[in-house]
């Protein structure tokens, strides 16, 4: 993201006025936020609560071993389209 706001930082003084349309900008901006957030919200969030339910159960050991990580591969492959 830190990459993709410098590139459009360089190039809106590369570019002529009339080449740069702040509008589509503005579109890609939120586009990508939005992405971001759905990655949040598919794939961190449900296996950060599944992993406070280990926690809880198990203890914190459990919840970060390989075999936890392994067993929920599921939540990987439902975000696919």
């Amino acid at each position: 993201m830190l990459a993709m706001a410098l590139l459009v930082f360089c190039l809106r003084y590369l570019l002529r006025s009339e080449d740069w349309s702040d509008k589509l900008i503005s579109f890609s901006f939120w586009s990508l936020n939005g992405g971001l957030i759905w990655m949040v919200f598919a794939n961190l969030f449900p296996l950060g609560v599944m992993q406070l339910a280990t926690v809880v159960t198990n203890g914190y050991w459990h919840a970060r071993s390989l075999e936890f990580f392994e067993k929920h591969t599921y939540l990987e492959w439902l975000r696919l389209p």
